[in-house]
């Protein structure tokens, strides 16, 4: 792609049909512009090669198709491709303008990222392709025996999954290869289980693990990590615990939401904003530019959302690219900036949302639930945290079904205040769920009302060393497709 052309970071699911290949690649976006993108993928491509894409946009839903040549090639460290666009439809456009207007980013917390080999008769591949795209993971796709031994010779592979029929014998043959060449890599066949007599598996044989296809995308994580305990702990926080659902069980837990909802009286949501539905990170980056100005430093007139990856300012100053010397110096003096501005009315109108977020507290109100947003915000960012919502599409407070909890004041203790709701939720009506990303106050939510939903959004949080209780459930974000049957 043009290094000319105003690039954004964007992280979306792709996949790529090669020119003269027959097979199919998933992998990943880490930027795009008006001109082409770079993909983030286990397999290069040779330069000139012709390839056509369809790019997963989660926020709104939709799948974008464009087609590009190769123009350049990373083996490294960073490793991926870059794609020149030919003739990019106005759907891309629209995309890459949102994120350059925006500073959108993905802030979710990334999935254990595995290098899978997928191999499927062409009966299968579309019915796979839907599945793995929403995987997260490195795929590459192979059709054949001749194709999955080109492809076993990858430098790892986490995974070779078969699908195929458990009594037919094409699966055979491949595994064999795998576990000769690939020995690390766990062998699986997806198919049919159920009242079915299958052949042997277990860690000594040629076949891993049989998995049930009628059980989604969650049974393959559970048949990888069902020996290799640490690939799921690699996907926990080390400090809360918590270990976020795939999209797709994602998307199951939000539908059961809703039908509770839609099936009690004077039924209650409960949202906290930052972090919850809320991405802070546009606010926090404006704030960084606006000191970098002030100070006349160049790197941190550059901050960008993608440089707060948590709650330290003094991280997010080093992601700018301040050196350690200069960090030091700032760290204190832009602690007092940033405390002046983060928690105003003016600045919050800043904020993004976490994908999907707004359609699903809309989805909330009209199933007939109430809404009640219960934040530490205080009461003098009322009328921008308002302006804010009623910009990303949310349902705004109006004192009856939609309500926003705030402080009296700054200096009131955020676990304090929100205790105190407690007894003003319960009075109000039933509480069917209650999302949070902070641990202590999802943890409250599920000790006052344990009867309803529990979910904690897996995006950052305080850094104190508090564990998400049993019973709580953790999420990436409220992405799309979760009211699709």
């Amino acid at each position: 792609m043009s290094r000319r052309s105003q690039r954004v970071r964007a992280r979306f699911a792709a996949t790529v049909q090669i020119g003269g290949v027959d097979h199919t690649l998933i992998c990943h976006t880490r930027d795009i512009s008006t001109e082409g993108c770079f993909l983030e993928t286990s397999e290069l491509i040779a330069p000139g090669v012709g390839v056509a894409l369809a790019v997963m946009d989660n926020q709104r839903g939709q799948v974008v198709s464009v087609h590009g040549l190769i123009t350049r090639v990373l083996d490294g460290e960073e490793r991926g491709v870059g794609v020149r666009l030919i003739d990019p439809p106005d759907e891309w456009m629209l995309l890459v303008q949102r994120f350059q207007e925006a500073g959108e980013v993905d802030k979710r917390r990334p999935n254990l990222r595995l290098n899978v080999l997928v191999v499927s008769s062409e009966n299968n591949r579309r019915g796979a392709l839907a599945l793995y795209v929403t995987s997260g993971w490195d795929i590459r796709f192979a059709v054949d025996a001749a194709t999955a031994t080109e492809a076993l010779g990858s430098p790892h592979l986490d995974a070779v999954i078969c699908e195929y029929d458990a009594f037919d014998s094409d699966w055979q043959p491949i595994l064999e290869a795998a576990q000769r060449v690939q020995p690390r890599a766990r062998r699986l066949v997806r198919c049919r289980t159920r009242d079915r007599e299958l052949p042997e598996s277990g860690p000594e044989e040629l076949v891993n693990r049989f998995v049930d296809v009628e059980n989604g995308l969650d049974a393959l994580l559970d048949a990888l990590t069902a020996e290799l305990g640490e690939l799921r702990n690699a996907m926990t926080d080390p400090t809360t615990g918590a270990l976020a659902l795939s999209t797709t069980a994602t998307g199951e837990l939000l539908r059961k939401v809703i039908a509770a909802i839609r099936s009690q009286e004077r039924s209650i949501a409960v949202f906290d904003l930052d972090s919850t539905l809320l991405n802070n990170s546009p606010r926090q980056s404006a704030i960084l530019r606006e000191y970098g100005k002030a100070v006349a430093i160049k790197e941190l007139m550059n901050s960008r959302p993608e440089h707060w990856v948590s709650w330290d300012l003094g991280e997010a100053m080093a992601n700018s690219g301040l050196d350690p010397a200069r960090l030091d110096q700032h760290r204190e003096p832009f602690k007092a900036y940033w405390r002046d501005r983060f928690f105003t009315s003016e600045y919050c109108k800043l904020d993004e949302m976490i994908a999907g977020a707004s359609d699903f507290v809309q989805a909330v109100r009209d199933s007939g639930g109430r809404v009640y947003y219960v934040t530490g915000r205080h009461e003098e960012m009322r009328a921008g945290t308002v302006e804010c919502l009623l910009r990303l599409g949310f349902p705004v407070p109006d004192d009856r079904d939609v309500r926003l909890l705030m402080k009296p004041s700054l200096a009131e203790n955020d676990d304090a205040y929100k205790s105190r709701t407690y007894k003003q939720l319960a009075q109000a009506g039933l509480v069917v769920a209650a999302f949070d990303n902070e641990p202590t106050h999802i943890n409250g939510y599920r000790s006052a009302f344990p009867d309803a939903y529990s979910v904690h959004l897996a995006t950052d949080h305080s850094g104190r060393a508090v564990q998400v209780s049993e019973g709580v459930i953790s999420i990436c974000d409220f992405g799309p497709g979760f009211l699709e049957s």
